[in-house]
């Protein structure tokens, strides 16, 4: 199901697809020139501070600077966020113009959400999304913040919510992971400021995103 490509990430073929699982926690289909990530939850750090718990910026200054990095290189025609792109209303200032200064720098991109559970305070115009939607459906691959209740009906659902994460016996944490479960592809949460859970059985196929000195992406179920 996988294929090995250094420097890139990790290519796979599912429901008839090829996909590329980059470092950073995103994924790549490019027949559609598309790159996928979920769960950026932009704010929580502020949604902290407003709580008189103090979170440093650079943990989102460093979710940024990664999407960038994704951006830059592969310089897709579509970015699609699938949900939780806020992670509440308390969005400071420079949280927007952070992202504002991101979005500006893609311009040829178009951003895409499928709107999540945490997105119900998004203000569209400021954060400059092209397209806000519940699912967006490319062939038979349906895209969505929750797993869809009809993945039946689709060769495969690509979603978030769940912030998958996965630990083998011996390792000190869990990490990132991507997980196949049927006919449901889960992505990890994109932001470094996420719990992780497991959501894997032995049935399940699963990659895990690894962050050292040379990121990469491991299959290891």
């Amino acid at each position: 199901m996988s294929d090995a490509m250094p420097h890139q990430g990790l290519g796979m073929r599912i429901a008839g697809h090829f996909f590329i699982a980059v470092p950073e926690r995103a994924l790549y289909w490019p027949e559609q020139q598309m790159v996928m990530i979920a769960d950026l939850h932009i704010g929580k750090a502020d949604i902290f501070r407003a709580s008189g718990i103090a979170v440093p910026q650079s943990v989102q200054v460093q979710d940024l600077s990664r999407l960038g990095a994704v951006l830059c290189r592969l310089r897709p025609r579509t970015l699609v966020i699938l949900g939780d792109f806020l992670h509440g209303a308390a969005l400071s200032k420079q949280s927007r113009e952070e992202w504002q200064a991101l979005r500006r720098s893609h311009p040829a991109t178009r951003f895409v959400l499928t709107r999540g559970n945490h997105d119900r305070n998004l203000q569209e115009a400021a954060l400059l999304l092209d397209e806000i939607c519940g699912s967006f459906l490319t062939g038979n691959v349906l895209l969505s913040h929750v797993p869809s209740r009809q993945s039946g009906n689709h060769g495969l659902n690509i979603h978030g919510h769940i912030h998958p994460a996965y630990r083998a016996r011996g390792w000190n944490r869990g990490l990132p992971a991507m997980v196949l479960n049927g006919s449901h592809l889960v992505m990890p949460a994109f932001s470094a400021f996420t719990g992780g859970v497991k959501c894997h059985s032995t049935h399940s196929h699963v990659w895990v995103f690894v962050n050292g000195n040379e990121p990469t992406v491991l299959r290891v179920q």
